[in-house]
C-alpha cells in the first residue's frame, strides 16, 4: 500500500502516519526489523516501531508510525520495508509534497539610538566632548531647545565646553599625549582651573614646559625641540629651525616661551584644526580648510569656538544623522529551509518617502539572513520603511522598521 502525507513546509514535520502490518499467513510470523529506503529517505522517519523483534499470530497486526520532515522543495517519496523469517519482505509507499519553508522576517533599526536627528546630533555632540553618552536629562532638555530654534548646536557645544567635566577630560588627553600617562588627582587639581581662566593652548604649553617633559625628551635642549616639533606639528624639525629655537633656550628663552611659540603657530594650529576635522566630521581637511582655521585660530579663535564652530555644521549633523545610507542592514530573517541561500531570496524596500521601492541585497548572517539596502533621504527625520522578502518558491514575508536621519 502507500500512505501520503499532505504538503508540508520545509523544514517542519507532518503528523505522523501509522502503517499497519498484519499476518496474514496461517503460521505465527516473527518480524525482524523495519527500514526505510529510496532516494529521498531523509525526507521521512519512523518515529514508533511495534514490529520489530515481535512474533505475530495469524491474522494479528502491528503498527508502524513515520513522519515527514522534508529538507528540500518537490515532491518526496520513499519506501518502508517490513522484513519477516521465512516471508517475503512487505513494503510501503511513503509519498509527500514539500511546500516552501515560511519566511519569519524583523525589521532591523536604522538610527543612531535615538529617535530623532537632533537627538542624534546631541548625543554624538556628547560623546565627542566628553567622551561618554549623554545624559537623559541633558538629551531632554538640549534637544528640545534645539527644536524649538532656542538654542543652536554651536551653543550647546560651548555650554558643554564651559564645565569642569570638559576641562578635566581636555587636561587628561593633553597628559596621554605629551607624558604617556593619565593625569593624576594633583595635576588636575593645578591645571583644570587654570584652563577655567586661560587657554588650550595656554595649558599646552605649560605642561611641555614641565621638567617630566623635558626628561621624557632626553633632557637636553636638543631632543626638547624635537619633542616639541613631533608632538606640535607632527614632523621632525628643520636644521635651521631646531638651531633657532636651541638658541634661544641656550641663551635664557625658558621652555614655556618656547613651547607657546611652536604651539601657538600658523603650522601647529593647522594641525589642530586637522585633528578636529577627523574627530568631528569624519575626514581629513582640505589644505584651504587647514589654513584658514589654522589662521583664524593663530588671530584669536579659540580651541573651544573652533570645535562648536564645526559642530555647527550640516556636515556635522550628517555625521550624526546621515542622509545617505550605505548597505545599512534593515530586516533579518529565517527560512525553515536549513539550506536556503541568499540566491534564492529577493528584497525589496519601500523607504516611505514616495521614491519607488529599490531592490535590496540578502547576505548570509550568523542566523540566518540579513537584508542590507542603501538610499538617500531629502530630510532630516524619522521614516518608516517597508522591507519584502520573497523566496523563489513563493514564500514571502513583511516587515517594517524606523530609519532615523
Amino acid at each position: 500500500g502507500a500512505v501520503a502525507f499532505d504538503p508540508q513546509p520545509v523544514g517542519t514535520s507532518a503528523s505522523a502516519r501509522t502503517v499497519t502490518v498484519a499476518n496474514t499467513g496461517s503460521a505465527p510470523l516473527r518480524v525482524r526489523g523495519v527500514s526505510l529506503s529510496g532516494g529521498d529517505v531523509t525526507a521521512f522517519a519512523v518515529v514508533a516501531d511495534h514490529c520489530s523483534g515481535v512474533t505475530l499470530n495469524p491474522g494479528s497486526p502491528c503498527p508502524v508510525s513515520v513522519n515527514f520532515t522534508p529538507d528540500a522543495d518537490g515532491n518526496r517519496s520513499a519506501t518502508l520495508t517490513i522484513d519477516g523469517d521465512g516471508a517475503p519482505s512487505a513494503t510501503s509507499t511513503l509519498r509527500g509534497v514539500a511546500t516552501d519553508a515560511p519566511l519569519t522576517a524583523t525589521g532591523l533599526p536604522v538610527d543612531c539610538g535615538q529617535s530623532t536627528a537632533t537627538r542624534c546630533a546631541v548625543a554624538a555632540l556628547y560623546q565627542h566632548l566628553l567622551g561618554r553618552p549623554v545624559d537623559d536629562a541633558a538629551l531632554q532638555n538640549y534637544s528640545t531647545q534645539l527644536d524649538a530654534g532656542q538654542t543652536t548646536r554651536q551653543q550647546v557645544a560651548t555650554a558643554v565646553q564651559g564645565s569642569d567635566e570638559w576641562r578635566t577630560r581636555m587636561v587628561g588627553l593633553l597628559f596621554k599625549a605629551l607624558l604617556g600617562r593619565p593625569a593624576d588627582a594633583g595635576s588636575l587639581g593645578y591645571y583644570v582651573p587654570q584652563l577655567r581662566s586661560g587657554s588650550v593652548e595656554d595649558v599646552t604649553a605649560a605642561i611641555a614646559a614641565s621638567q617630566e617633559y623635558f626628561a621624557r625628551a632626553g633632557g637636553s635642549n636638543d631632543g626638547y625641540v624635537a619633542a616639541l616639533y613631533h608632538d606640535f606639528l607632527r614632523h621632525p624639525p628643520d636644521a635651521a629651525g631646531k638651531a633657532g629655537w636651541v638658541d634661544q633656550l641656550n641663551r635664557g628663552a625658558s621652555r614655556a616661551a618656547v613651547a607657546s611659540s611652536i604651539r601657538r603657530s600658523a603650522e601647529a594650529q593647522a594641525v589642530v584644526a586637522d585633528a578636529a576635522y577627523r574627530q568631528l566630521l569624519g575626514r581629513q581637511a582640505t589644505s584651504a580648510e587647514r589654513t584658514n582655521l589654522g589662521n583664524a585660530m593663530v588671530h584669536g579663535l579659540s580651541f573651544q569656538a573652533m570645535q562648536a564652530s564645526l559642530i555647527q555644521t550640516d556636515e556635522y549633523l550628517a555625521q550624526a544623522a546621515p542622509l545617505t545610507l550605505t548597505d545599512a542592514a534593515v530586516a533579518s530573517f529565517v527560512d525553515g529551509d536549513p539550506k536556503g541561500n541568499p540566491g534564492q531570496f529577493t528584497a525589496t524596500v519601500d523607504w516611505g518617502d514616495g521614491t519607488q521601492p529599490s531592490a535590496a541585497t540578502v547576505r548570509k548572517a550568523k542566523t540566518g539572513f540579513v537584508v542590507m539596502a542603501s538610499h538617500t533621504y531629502g530630510a532630516h527625520r524619522s521614516w518608516t520603511a517597508t522591507i519584502h522578502i520573497a523566496d523563489v518558491g513563493g514564500s514571502q514575508a513583511q516587515t517594517t522598521t524606523t530609519v532615523v536621519v
